[in-house]
């Protein structure tokens, strides 16, 4: 389509590409972009909301959104499909991490506590909702479409970057045990560091759980699949030293919140794939996506039996993408189960 306007176009009103050249135009005018608030809320205090909401309607909203409801993004859908366009339905809802600002310069030597707010778990749960509007309106409009959701709109963000340092130091481990650097981390080499790290547990049980092949040797997918991210605490408790892993587990408040953040995307999954919807599961900041992997790992050895239900998201512009986008490939031909991805190259490259 990019490489030939003719057949991207053709289809398109004179009047449709004149707003679309209008409105693309005035978002490269950085001054404009970044008063955007401040006019906007002058328009509706001088041109009155309905004039103001017909203009945007008419220009921004209808070039970026298909429409607000089931109903009104229909004929959109229906547009694209006739040039064999197909369409994701994504709400837009996602959230950062917000750093806390000391009130005062004494506050760096007060106990660090990780305190997560109530309201933001009643705000999750009303994304869920929408989000279960959107995988109904989805089925109702393309009943085999793909619908795409946010992790971060369904729990504390703050939990999510917590989860993906724990989920991070657990790879480094595993690089510490396969001190050899093949790959692999024999019953004889894993006793060899687990005695260098930790002090007491049973090794013998902790390595037989994660040698799911019974072969005597685990790579990084058998250890990751072994030591799950709830149970690290477990495991943690007897280290020599309390490192950056020891440090990084999940509190009994941490592993409830995230045990609700689960079951909130588990129930879209269901729904979706109880209604033939693809889900796709969207990628986030970089510091948020060792969790967000996780997560969707968990939901495609579930539900990618029988047809490719749930999509994970790689950006490509991020080093370790390749070697990621492997590892799950090779992970999903292990667990005998379909896999599925969306591949693109990251919204938040000019961020990171």
């Amino acid at each position: 389509l990019f490489s030939g306007p003719i057949k991207a176009y053709k289809n398109k009103r004179i009047s449709e590409l004149l707003t679309s050249y209008i409105v693309l135009s005035i978002c490269q005018q950085r001054w404009l972009v970044k008063r955007s608030d401040i006019l906007i809320k002058l328009s509706y205090k001088y041109l009155g909301n309905k004039l103001t909401d017909s203009l945007l309607r008419a220009t921004f909203f209808n070039h970026f959104c298909a429409g607000e409801s089931e109903h009104t993004i229909k004929p959109t859908i229906t547009y694209l499909e006739s040039n064999n366009i197909g369409s994701i339905l994504d709400y837009a809802a996602e959230s950062d991490v917000i750093e806390d600002q000391p009130n005062d310069k004494n506050s760096k030597n007060q106990a660090n506590c990780r305190v997560y707010d109530y309201k933001n778990e009643e705000l999750c749960d009303q994304h869920l909702k929408t989000f279960e509007k959107c995988i109904r309106a989805v089925h109702s409009v393309t009943p085999t479409g793909f619908a795409a959701i946010k992790c971060t709109a369904l729990g504390n963000p703050e939990l999510l970057k917590r989860a993906s340092i724990a989920l991070t130091e657990l790879r480094k481990l595993f690089l510490k045990f396969d001190s050899k650097g093949t790959g692999f981390v024999t019953k004889d080499d894993f006793i060899i560091a687990y005695d260098k790290f930790f002090k007491g547990g049973d090794v013998h049980k902790v390595f037989e759980q994660c040698d799911v092949n019974k072969d005597g040797c685990i790579d990084y997918i058998e250890w990751s699949n072994g030591l799950e991210l709830e149970e690290l605490h477990k495991l943690t408790a007897y280290c020599r030293e309390s490192g950056p892993l020891a440090t990084a587990v999940l509190d009994e408040n941490e592993r409830i919140l995230l045990k609700r953040m689960r079951e909130r995307i588990d129930s879209l999954a269901h729904l979706a794939q109880s209604l033939g919807v693809r889900l796709m599961i969207d990628a986030e900041h970089s510091y948020f996506q060792p969790a967000i992997d996780n997560i969707t790992t968990i939901l495609t050895k579930k539900y990618n039996i029988k047809y490719p239900a749930i999509f994970s998201t790689y950006q490509m512009y991020l080093k370790d993408s390749r070697s990621r986008l492997l590892i799950d490939m090779e992970r999903a031909r292990k667990g005998n189960y379909i896999f599925a991805a969306k591949l693109v190259r990251g919204a938040y490259m000019t961020l990171e």
